[in-house]
This record gives C-alpha cells, structure tokens and sequence, in this order.
C-alpha cells in the first residue's frame, strides 16, 4: 500500500508540472498556440 500511495503521489506531482509547462508554454507563446489551434 505504501508503494502504491508513494507512486500516486509522484504521478500527481508529473500531472501538476506537467500543467504548469503547459500553462507556462501558453503564457510565453501564445501566437503558436494559437496557430497550431487554427490548425485544427
């Protein structure tokens, strides 16, 4: 149990930065953002 709880653990840290790469990306480059979701 304490394997699992320390592994969710360290997944919701990935998830948290992984967030703020994204936001930070957004943030910084917006026109690319937005580009690529014109694209879409």
């Amino acid at each position: 149990m304490k394997v699992d709880f320390s592994t969710n653990m360290w997944d919701g840290t990935k998830s948290v930065a992984l967030i703020l790469v994204i936001v930070f990306m957004f943030l910084k480059m917006p026109t690319m953002f937005d580009n690529a979701l014109s694209t879409l």
